[in-house]
């Protein structure tokens, strides 16, 4: 009996030791990990590729062919972002987006502390990567012809380190995190399906309710709608979405005019729109935010005023209440904010200008008027994940809008403008704007 009883343990030692060796090896020679390839499916995707050992991310000292790959500190720049393009089974080229070179292997050498450049694609084995998580959302990048990974050629933390290729080992120095980030160059298809805003029956459809706070800016309880998707539930986190009004309305507008509800079930029910919630609310931060009677009082200092005001309320009392009642993330990266003609320069102005550690994605449909642009461009590049302009060339703020587009270019802040040939200032616009910004914000 005893002899049994031994005998089964040693057994099932053995067992346990071959199933955590399993283990070990397949998490050793995970290929190709699926949490690379997504980017493919996404509509514009690269990657800042991040060293594990001192945060750190990889960019070329030029554009010039045969320039070496240094580690440095992100600041937004094309330089620093990457496209993992598939050449083959398994197998990447990765190619810099400012530049559209890609990562070769200096001097085709299979040798250890050989420097990674950049050059022109021409199908080497130097240029094609294979992408292994050894770590979670870590990876090493391999080199499919010297069969060597990335590294980082010193353990500090100088911007000027190379990235060089060496054997595999357990160093830290061979761990890289991919970030997804926009690419702004990639080619986009913006033009919305058929029947994008209708409403249909065979789909799942999320929920309009009202939503009521106090606010301490107005003295007033407000009111807000808010889309819940259908997915929605207190037992999981969701990010949030303020889509904000023209001068002339409240926060019944957009539904009365531009169907979001529509837009937002279709592109849940297609799989584009990531968990989120949307907050439909009043701008107008004023005791009494009705909607003006007449044209004279659309225009008053008085009811411009309120607008331009909005950012106490919506910081202070408005986001506080729907963190505290709704199961959401209360982090600037979670958040996003987009709006039309009055509310679009609100959107600009407090995402970019005021408040910009509250809000990652800003989009503007048709503004009506700018922000000040009052930080540095490295900060607006660095820290916003996606900034989305458009307008109708129909729009009677068309030229406005449009050189709002050519002043971000000439600073070289990180943007979409998308210009729309025959809409106006009016629900052709907002529909587009909607539809597109919302399919792209928290992917990011």
């Amino acid at each position: 009996m005893v002899k049994k009883f031994f005998r089964l343990i040693l057994i099932l030692t053995v067992f346990s030791l071959l199933i955590s060796h399993n283990f070990i090896l397949a998490t050793a020679n995970t290929k190709t990990s699926p949490k690379v390839l997504p980017a493919q499916n996404n509509i514009l995707t690269a990657y800042v590729i991040y060293s594990f050992n001192t945060n750190k991310c990889l960019q070329p000292t030029s554009s010039k062919e045969g320039a070496p790959v240094i580690q440095s500190d992100y600041i937004g720049n094309n330089n620093q972002k990457w496209r993992f393009i598939s050449v083959e089974k398994g197998c990447y080229k990765i190619q810099n987006i400012l530049n559209e070179m890609v990562l070769d292997v200096y001097k085709k050498s299979k040798n250890d502390d050989i420097e990674i450049c950049i050059r022109k694609f021409n199908g080497s084995d130097t240029q094609k990567w294979t992408i292994e998580e050894v770590k979670e959302n870590y990876f090493i990048i391999k080199n499919k012809y010297s069969g060597l990974v990335l590294e980082i050629s010193s353990s500090d933390n100088k911007n000027t380190s190379l990235c060089i290729q060496k054997k595999q080992s357990s160093s830290k120095n061979q761990l890289f995190k991919l970030q997804p980030v926009v690419d702004y160059n990639a080619k986009v298809n913006w033009n919305p399906p058929n029947e994008f805003d209708s409403y249909k029956t065979s789909i799942k459809h999320g929920t309009i309710k009202e939503f009521t706070y106090y606010s301490g800016y107005t003295k007033t309880t407000r009111k807000a709608l808010v889309w819940l998707p259908p997915n929605y539930t207190s037992n999981m986190k969701f990010n949030t979405m303020y889509v904000l009004h023209g001068i002339g309305g409240d926060e019944r507008e957009w539904l009365e005019s531009s169907n979001p509800e529509n837009i937002l079930d279709n592109l849940y029910a297609s799989g584009q729109l990531m968990n989120m919630i949307v907050i439909f609310p009043n701008c107008r931060a004023r005791a009494d935010d009705s909607r003006p009677k007449t044209y004279e009082s659309v225009f008053s200092e008085d009811n411009i005023n309120a607008f331009y005001n909005f950012h106490h309320d919506l910081i202070n009392y408005l986001i506080p209440a729907i963190e505290k009642n709704f199961s959401v993330y209360k982090e600037r990266e979670h958040r996003a904010i987009i709006g039309f003609s009055m509310g679009g320069g609100q959107a600009l102005t407090i995402g970019l200008d005021y408040f910009s550690n509250y809000f990652a994605y800003v989009g503007a449909i048709a503004p009506a008027y700018s922000p000040k642009l009052v930080k540095d461009i490295s900060y607006y590049n660095s820290k916003l994940k996606l900034l989305y302009i458009t307008c109708g060339t129909n729009d009677f703020l068309y030229s406005r809008v449009e050189a709002l587009h050519q002043e971000l270019l000439s600073k070289g802040i990180n943007h979409f403008w998308v210009s729309v040939e025959g809409a106006a200032h009016d629900s052709s616009i907002t529909k587009f704007g909607l539809y597109n910004f919302s399919r792209l914000v928290f992917k990011y």
